[in-house]
């Protein structure tokens, strides 16, 4: 259920510079030292939650999609561009059936049926990104340009997470914005009426807004 339980780990977004302070004289090479380490403990403290939630997490979007069924597994949000939650190793022949040829991984704590993905010539991207925080600016980047490849070969692709949420969901609202010529707010727009239970803040992540104006300055 990604995004959906409280997150007090939440540490500094990848995509921010951080500036040592020098209003106090402080030393800079001391200060560049305690920010490193905050980083580490931070990721540690994400990567230690993550991990610990991720079963009950995946139990309770299992629960929702496939037994009560009251959300979608997956939704198109462009007709050769799918958005998603985990694949099981059983779901690839119905994706191979349905015409998917790639596959955009955003999981760090799920490399994706490996096995299945090769016997149906599935081609994976896998950007590890932990589960309650936001890819980086250079994964997202590369993701859509991932996306936009298969695109253009008329092929299909798959856009996932664990819940189909949130780190799938900044990849497809960065491809929106590049090659659907759409603005932060039509884009998720669009991927709120396709798959309504996306996270319907997507917009206010730096990493959405630094590649909008990335994109914008080109």
């Amino acid at each position: 259920m990604e995004n959906e339980l409280p997150s007090p780990q939440e540490g500094p977004d990848p995509t921010q510079e951080n500036r040592p302070d020098r209003s106090h004289g402080r030393d800079d090479t001391a200060d560049s030292s305690e920010i490193t380490a905050s980083r580490i403990a931070a990721t540690a403290r994400q990567r230690l939650y993550a991990k610990s939630v991720f079963y009950p997490t995946l139990a309770w979007n299992f629960t929702l999609g496939r037994i009560l069924r009251v959300r979608r597994w997956w939704d198109y949000i462009d007709p050769n561009v799918i958005v998603g939650a985990y694949p099981f190793a059983r779901d690839v022949p119905g994706l191979s059936a349905e015409g998917v040829r790639a596959v955009v991984n955003t999981c760090e704590e799920y490399p994706g049926p490996l096995k299945a993905y090769e016997a149906f010539g599935i081609e994976q991207l896998w950007m590890p990104t932990t589960d309650f925080t936001h890819p980086t600016l250079e994964d997202v980047s590369n993701a859509v340009e991932f996306v936009q490849k298969h695109v253009e070969q008329e092929g299909k692709i798959y856009i996932h997470c664990k819940a189909g949420r949130a780190r799938s969901a900044t990849v497809a609202i960065c491809w929106l914005i590049k090659y659907r010529g759409q603005s932060i707010a039509e884009a998720q727009t669009t991927l709120l009426r396709a798959r309504p239970h996306i996270n319907p803040r997507l917009g206010d992540r730096p990493v959405v807004q630094a590649f909008a104006k990335r994109w914008a300055s080109a």
